[in-house]
């Protein structure tokens, strides 16, 4: 095996690959949960006030050209800015407190709670999405600028007929001056018959291009005019379907800003009451480690900090409250368990929750007190070793 790990290393230099393992190992390291969600708790911090402002904006279109209908132009703008502020304040404060009673199991609670928070989320929509509509109908000036552009072809038609009507009746008007003798016209003077005849035909024929022509702009504005409606309709849906988005988004980071201090706080437990004022430096380098190192329990961790301490220990068993018929169990008992660890990994993921959950509850009876080795040997989570904890509370009592 030395001979392979040998190989192995020498071909890792020649390839210049160390830096990539060490980017893999850190990849897939075990961390805290707080270091691991860190960055994505803070984007999510930033980005849930720029939702509301979103928000907030276009509920403001749909208010402000409701109130504007009725009420002096700043009235209006007041109004529509204090309600709105009001609404998305309460939407948000609502969601984080039903969030929060779902998390500590206060159901009564967390239930009236969140119907009020639908309430208001409900409503938020509501403006939201007709404000976005009303705003987009506002600042959309394509149909406007078509019919303008109509008319003016419009007039650009007539005019032209027009003015070649009056020249050619004008040319007529002369030629009947220039042919008549005290105001009667000869029409059985062949010559004079046709071109008569000819001065009509040429004033007819523009009078029926005039009428056609204004027929077909008549057609092509009604096809413009239906693809553009089309076009609105569906840049109107995207407004509509992105305030939804919208809405439900900044849901979303509520909900992760309460699952992040509900997973932070409850994995930061086992620190409750360690002694603030004596072991700052202890507790300060031993996060420092974990961040950097995979974890497989807290006692090996704190072994190699030098916290195994008489007060550590008793913290810990302080935190789980033994029963008082169990002896206390040597500490290479539980070394001996955390080298094992991941002998026992893959028979534990073809197990369910509830049996993983109760091994946990069995492993604690018998003396396995520390819970980040429980969580790591049996696979569970936040919330599933919390309620195995609540059954070692309950049972403990």
């Amino acid at each position: 095996m030395q001979n392979l790990r040998k190989i192995y290393e020498t071909e890792l230099q020649k390839k210049g690959l160390h830096s990539e393992i060490e980017k893999a190992n850190e990849t897939f390291e075990v961390k805290p949960f707080v270091y691991e969600f860190l960055k994505l708790k803070q984007l999510v911090s930033f980005l849930r006030p720029c939702l509301s402002v979103f928000s907030i904006v276009t509920g403001f279109g749909f208010l402000y050209y409701q109130f504007g209908a009725y009420l002096n132009l700043y009235v209006a703008v007041v109004l529509a800015l204090v309600l709105l502020v009001g609404i998305e304040l309460i939407k948000g404060e609502l969601s984080t407190l039903a969030f929060k009673r779902t998390y500590i199991r206060a159901n009564g609670l967390s239930f009236v709670l969140a119907l009020f928070a639908l309430a208001f989320f409900g409503l938020s929509v509501f403006l939201s999405v007709n404000g976005a509509k009303e705003i987009y109908k506002q600042l959309d000036t394509k149909t406007s600028t078509h019919q303008t552009t109509i008319n003016h072809k419009t007039d650009s038609i007539r005019s032209y007929f027009d003015n070649q009507i009056a020249t050619e009746r004008k040319a007529l008007d002369d030629f009947k001056n220039s042919v008549s003798w005290q105001g009667k016209i000869n029409i059985n003077d062949k010559a004079v018959a046709n071109s008569l005849t000819s001065y009509q035909t040429r004033i007819d024929n523009l009078l029926n291009d005039k009428t056609n022509a204004l027929k077909s702009l008549e057609s092509l504005a009604s096809l413009e005019l239906s693809s553009i409606q089309q076009k609105t309709g569906f840049e109107i849906e995207f407004w509509f379907w992105l305030s939804i988005g919208i809405e439900f988004s900044i849901l979303l980071c509520l909900w992760f800003l309460v699952f992040f201090a509900y997973c932070t706080s409850n994995e930061s437990t086992i620190f409750d009451t360690l002694p603030t004022e004596t072991l700052t430096t202890q507790i300060s380098n031993f996060l420092s480690l974990v961040s950097t190192n995979p974890v497989q329990s807290v006692n090996a961790v704190s072994g190699q900090l030098g916290i195994v301490s008489n007060t550590f220990d008793n913290t810990v068993s302080g935190l789980v409250s033994k029963p008082e018929n169990q002896a206390d169990l040597p500490t290479d008992r539980e070394n001996t368990q955390s080298v094992k660890l991941k002998k026992t990994t893959k028979k534990t993921y073809l197990l369910t929750t509830k049996q993983r959950q109760e091994n946990a509850y069995t492993d604690y009876q018998n003396g396995t007190i520390d819970f980040r080795i429980l969580m790591s040997r049996h696979k569970l989570n936040v919330d599933q070793m919390s309620e195995v904890k609540q059954r070692i509370y309950g049972n403990t009592k």
